[in-house]
């Protein structure tokens, strides 16, 4: 998946993890992606998507939060 990131978006991926729950296995699903240029970065979240094998997806800035105290 890296390289396919890699080359459809002209972006260095330093780390790709999924944030979705792995117990039930889907085609979709929340991940975050770590790229090695800043500058990279802003442009995808600027265009608001990324290519993945052919498919489209969107992206946005991840905000850390807790669940209910």
């Amino acid at each position: 998946m890296n390289q396919a990131l890699n080359q459809e978006n002209e972006v260095q991926i330093a780390k790709v993890a999924w944030l979705s729950r792995k117990v039930n296995p889907k085609s979709y699903g929340s991940m975050v992606v770590y790229l090695t240029k800043s500058t990279d970065a802003k442009r995808l979240l600027q265009e608001h998507y990324f290519l993945v094998a052919g498919e489209s997806a969107y992206t946005s800035v991840f905000v850390q939060t807790t669940g209910p105290e």
